[in-house]
């Protein structure tokens, strides 16, 4: 009896153990399995996933990869972009802790007269508005005051800035 062994860098030990008689051979076909670890991407649902610079799809998602160290960013719509370097050992799942938070801006609004303001559709309460911080986005205001013809604005929230909006008489 023989035992061979074939060894190879990231690949696991494959080992045969043959019996041969006389001046018989054999053949012999090793199966060469990668050694991984996993990472789970556990982001917002939708986030777009890069693995050192180049998309892997959306969150959430689990990848097996070569252990090493990786740079995991995840993008999204109204959140700001998230990254870190993540290390994948062998045989073990990565779990990152992804935290991305909303991209903000923020709304000064005065009226005259005063009047209730619905913010896409929602009654937000009665003008004025100051500082009211907003996620990144469009959205549609609308003004209400008893005697006076309702008002709509478009109006559009970047990031870390104040929208500043005075209406006046609407009657």
């Amino acid at each position: 009896k023989h035992t061979v062994k074939v060894t190879r860098p990231g690949y696991r030990d494959w080992t045969k153990t043959v019996s041969i008689k006389g001046n018989e051979t054999a053949n012999l076909k090793a199966k060469s399995v990668l050694i991984t670890g996993r990472l789970n991407v556990e982001g917002p649902p939708g986030a777009t996933v890069y693995l050192k610079g180049k998309i892997i799809g959306k969150a959430p998602l689990n990848r097996d990869l070569k252990p090493g160290a990786y740079e995991l960013k995840l993008a999204m719509a109204g959140k700001k972009e998230w990254s870190r370097n993540v290390k994948i050992n062998a045989d073990k799942t990565s779990t990152p802790e992804i935290n991305m938070t909303n991209l903000t801006g923020s709304l000064n609004l005065v009226t005259e007269p005063a009047a209730t303001w619905l913010l896409d559709g929602i009654e937000m309460g009665m003008t004025p508005v100051r500082e009211q911080e907003l996620k990144v986005g469009a959205y549609v205001v609308r003004l209400k005051a008893k005697g006076y013809r309702p008002k709509t604005l478009n109006i559009v929230i970047e990031d870390k800035k104040t929208l500043n909006k005075e209406v006046a008489d609407r009657k």
